[in-house]
């Protein structure tokens, strides 16, 4: 699995570079990511989401920043580096903001929800879902999100 999705995650680079949708390339990575973390590797997984940040800060690709930053955050969150995670998760959430795609930084608060309740931060975690929650009515789009 590992090296289809590696050959996968080559092919959409290549296309990023082109000129093409680089979403298609965050998305090729979360199935590198994913293949490392069925081997139990998650250094090896942290490293790769770590090189797909910094081809997207060359870039200056805000959206793919972000997308990185909270996988980067689940993965450090995983590792049980709260901290890290929490860095990252804030990361990720300001990047959103200048995007200002008030969706994306919805799905951004709900996932940061349980790095902050594992940083023993539960009011933060609370604030964060009742964020998110108030930016889907915003967007109505409370049924698209309880789908």
């Amino acid at each position: 699995a590992l090296q289809a999705a590696q050959e996968s995650y080559e092919l959409f680079k290549q296309l990023a570079d082109e000129g093409h949708d680089s979403g298609w390339e965050v998305a090729a990575l979360g199935a590198v990511v994913q293949a490392f973390l069925e081997g139990n590797d998650v250094d090896s997984a942290v490293s790769a989401a770590k090189a797909g940040l910094q081809r997207a800060e060359e870039r200056d690709d805000k959206s793919s920043q972000a997308g990185l930053q909270d996988m980067l955050r689940g993965l450090y969150h995983q590792k049980g580096d709260i901290e890290a995670a929490k860095r990252c998760a804030e990361t990720a959430l300001n990047v959103s903001r200048e995007v200002a795609d008030m969706a994306f930084e919805a799905e951004l608060l709900l996932q940061q929800a349980p790095t902050m309740d594992g940083a023993r931060n539960e009011l933060k975690a609370a604030d964060s879902v009742k964020k998110a929650i108030t930016i889907f009515r915003d967007l109505n789009r409370e049924k698209d999100r309880a789908d």
